[in-house]
This record gives C-alpha cells, structure tokens and sequence, in this order.
C-alpha cells in the first residue's frame, strides 16, 4: 500500500515506523505486499495492508522523508526500533542493511540503545545490536555471518580487503584473516566467460596468498546447521595447521 493511502487513514502524531520505516531509508528488502508498519498515539480500525501499534516517539527522533508524507523515525531510530521489535534473526539482515546504507556505526547503534535503557524492548535490541555490522552487503551474508556467531564460532570479518604487499587482491565477504580463511556468498553463478574467468583468476590469486576461500550457495543455506558445521571444521583446520 502507497504511504499516501495509508497517509489518508492515519490520526496526527502517527509514525511509520520498521522495516516500513527502513525502507523509506534506502532498504530495498520489502516483499511488496508487505503490510505498512505504522505506530499511532491511538487505536484505529484495522486498515488493510497497515500493520498499527500503540505509541509514540519523540518529536526529536522524527523526521519527514519526501518520500513519505508520514513522519518516519530517523535512520538510527528505526534501527533501534527494529532490534526491539523483531527476533534477531529476522532483525540483523535489515538493520545491517539500514546501516550500510545510512552509514551508521556499530558505536551509534549501540550507543542509542544505551540512552533508552528502561525502555520496554530495550534488552532485546541490546543484545540484537551487537549482532549488527553495516559492512555487510547482502542479506545471505548477514544471515550466515549471525548464524556462525550463534554458534559460538570466531566472529568473521565482513567485507574483509585482502592486501598483499601493499598491493590489493580481492575483497571476500566474510573473513578470519589471522586463518586466511574466508566464506563467499555465491548468490547466482555467473553465466558469461567473462565473468567465470574473472571468478577464477581472483581465485587462483587468493589461494596463491595462502588463502583458503569457501564458497556458499542458496541450496547451502537451505541446511543451516550442515553448514555451520562445516564452517567449524573448516576454521578447526586453518587453525591446526597454523
């Protein structure tokens, strides 16, 4: 539903707030039948296509988007917002790509969290927010990157630049450089000549720097604990052989 719509049916002082409010941002995740998640100071009657809570949100957390003809929570606001709303495996991806996109630090992130202790959710996006790291550049990456820290595995490096010799070599989606080892997101193959030739020349060039890269498609994130236990072994092996 267009914010304008929803705009029509909303009383004063309603926000759009969420994932909603993320997307105004610059997120581009929403299916487009997603329901418009808005918070208002008021019950309203249920509204097609607008997901409504009760609340409000202060008027220097606020900010109105062209793009949007309600006020919106700002950047790092809607960040917080979803931390506390959602489970974080649902709230990583978007806040991840709300950060990258805003530019927002982990440091502000959590540094917003700290000045609304008390407040009801505040625990929970806390602990969502640490989880958070805007160099991701991919959904499947920040799913895979918060998984393996679930797991209790050695944090990866997102979006790690390889340099050898002062001279760059790739960039690798998530990275344990001290193991050289690194997991690659591979979300398409690439279909031209071209495009494999590139692929395999960056790898011939990585594992000529000692480098060990693992490659992760969609049908492997499908078995998450198959492959979390592989990513185990492999960081078990690096580590063994240092």
């Amino acid at each position: 539903m267009r914010c304008e719509a929803v705009a029509l049916r909303l009383p004063a002082g309603a926000v759009i707030t969420g994932r909603s409010a993320a997307e105004i941002w610059g997120v581009r995740m929403a299916d487009p039948y997603d329901p418009v998640e808005v918070l208002t100071p008021r019950q309203i009657r249920a509204v097609e296509g607008v997901h409504a809570r009760i609340g409000t949100i202060d008027k220097a957390e606020r900010r109105q988007r062209r793009s949007s003809p309600i006020p919106v929570p700002t950047a790092v606001h809607t960040a917080w917002e979803i931390a506390r709303a959602l489970p974080a495996t649902e709230a990583v991806p978007w806040i991840d790509a709300l950060a990258r996109v805003q530019e927002i630090d982990n440091a502000r992130l959590r540094s917003h969290a700290d000045a609304h202790a008390g407040v009801d959710g505040n625990a929970r996006a806390q602990r969502t927010l640490l989880l958070c790291d805007g160099r991701a550049e991919s959904p499947p990456e920040s799913v895979l990157r918060l998984n393996i820290v679930l797991a209790g595995l050695p944090a990866p490096v997102p979006q790690w630049r390889v340099v050898v010799n002062r001279q760059f070599l790739a960039r690798v989606d998530l990275a344990w450089p001290d193991l050289k080892l690194a997991v690659e997101y591979d979300g398409e193959w690439h279909a031209s000549n071209a495009a494999l030739s590139r692929d395999r020349q960056r790898l011939r060039d990585l594992q000529a720097a000692g480098w060990y890269v693992y490659p992760v498609t969609r049908h492997d994130m499908r078995n998450m604990p198959q492959l979390i236990a592989t990513i185990a072994s492999l960081i078990a092996a690096r580590s063994s052989a240092q």
